[in-house]
């Protein structure tokens, strides 16, 4: 690569990519989240809790969004956006004492220090398309892999790193499941899957601690 198309070529892929690559809690959606992981016991950091699962979420996301095309092409664009963002990488390092110039506008959402890790970011998800990208059959759903281990990310975050309770309970007054940890999956998965229910959350934790494959 080299020459200004290239760079042009570059920041127009990291531009398609980022299309896939939205997903963000809403300020009311994280507040739920939030109140829960504040009730465990002892201090956490909320804000590197909320990256990884907006990062997982995104994980999860790309590839369904992606699925609509042909998986030969899905996984050559993928390719291409590793492509991109390895000579953006490159224009950052060779470039980086010049912020006056045109690099910082192309990719105008991102602060340009913070652009290196964002770059980094999309590589890893191009990397996990090119890895994962498989068709999803709408009449299995049960048999997805990328779901349950985006669920399996989850629910390891709430016992390993919050220090959760590896516990859930059944309100029969109410008719569903209860308790922190399901609290938890549900506002953290409910934004991401459609129709994701607090019974829900409480199959996939029962699958998780029988040992759910990933």
């Amino acid at each position: 690569m080299g020459g200004a198309c290239s760079v042009d070529c570059a920041a127009m892929r990291i531009d398609q990519f980022l299309k896939h690559f939205d997903f963000r809690y809403t300020q009311p959606q994280w507040a739920s989240l939030a109140s829960v992981i504040k009730a465990q016991p002892g201090k956490h950091d909320t804000d590197e809790i909320r990256e990884t699962l907006e990062r997982e979420a995104r994980r999860y996301l790309v590839v369904p969004k992606l699925d609509s095309a042909p998986r030969r092409a899905n996984r050559a664009h993928a390719k291409k956006v590793i492509h991109g963002c390895e000579y953006l990488k490159h224009l950052l390092s060779e470039q980086s004492v010049a912020r006056e110039g045109s690099f910082e506008t192309l990719v105008p959402e991102f602060e340009y220090a913070a652009l290196v890790d964002k770059i980094e970011e999309l590589r890893s998800v191009a990397e996990f398309v090119v890895v994962n990208n498989r068709p999803l059959s709408q009449k299995k759903r049960q048999a997805d892999p990328r779901r349950d281990k985006y669920f399996a990310t989850v629910c390891d975050l709430w016992v390993n790193t919050i220090g959760g309770r590896n516990t859930t309970s059944f309100d029969r007054r109410k008719g569903r499941a209860t308790g922190p940890f399901v609290d938890f999956l549900f506002h953290a998965a409910n934004p991401v899957l459609n129709g994701f229910t607090p019974n829900g959350a409480a199959r996939f934790i029962k699958r998780w601690k029988k040992g759910m494959a990933v």
